[in-house]
């Protein structure tokens, strides 16, 4: 038997690891990357994305990446050759504690992977009101994910789509405002009730 609900977080736990950081304007805010910096996160793509996004934006937003892994002066070498390293920052390894205060002022949470089997920071990001960017293969999308309402998602392929839905999202302060209210109805789906619902059911289906 198979029933849904295998991921989960604690959404109130993130929440709180979150806290009140002080709101950015949203003029201000950030898009941001929190993923390790190996092949499967697809973060190449990522960047060659917002390279497109950066040359047809006025004053374009900072691109910040939370994470570590192999690829890592790969893909810093891979950003000063596009010309955008002045606007992205790499914050290495860092612990939820510090994660969640920075996703919480993010204008978008990015997650371009080439393969996710679900993608638990979508949780997060939704559980902090914060809109998702998002490979279409990425599991959660199937749940979690509705393009226009609290998200957008984009081939692991389309850099163009992606610096699309950057530009879109980054100019429309109505349109942010909007898929930032639907995000944490759709955070509750990825909660720890969820998960334990899940578990009572199959138990049901076994029993």
């Amino acid at each position: 038997p198979v029933v849904l609900g295998a991921n989960a977080v604690s959404v109130e736990r993130f929440k709180a690891l979150a806290g009140n950081p002080k709101s950015l304007p949203f003029a201000k805010k950030p898009f941001v990357i929190v993923a390790r910096l190996v092949p499967k996160k697809n973060l190449s793509l990522a960047l060659s994305a917002y390279a497109l996004y950066a040359k047809d934006t006025k004053s374009p937003r900072p691109l910040s990446l939370y994470g570590n892994g192999p690829l890592e002066a790969e893909l810093k070498q891979q950003a000063k050759a596009l010309g955008i390293d002045k606007h992205v920052t790499f914050h290495g390894f860092a612990q939820s504690e510090d994660v969640a205060p920075a996703l919480a002022n993010a204008l978008a949470l990015i997650l371009p992977s080439l393969e996710e089997q679900f993608g638990n920071v979508i949780i997060e990001a939704q559980a902090l009101n914060v809109p998702v960017i998002v490979s279409h293969v990425c599991g959660a999308c199937d749940e979690l994910v509705r393009n226009g309402t609290n998200g957008f998602t984009f081939g692991p392929d389309d850099a163009e789509g992606l610096a699309y839905w950057m530009t879109m999202l980054g100019q429309d302060e109505v349109l942010w405002q909007r898929l930032s209210a639907n995000a944490p109805t759709f955070a509750a789906l990825g909660d720890c009730p969820r998960f334990t619902a899940g578990c009572k059911d199959l138990i049901k289906q076994v029993s």
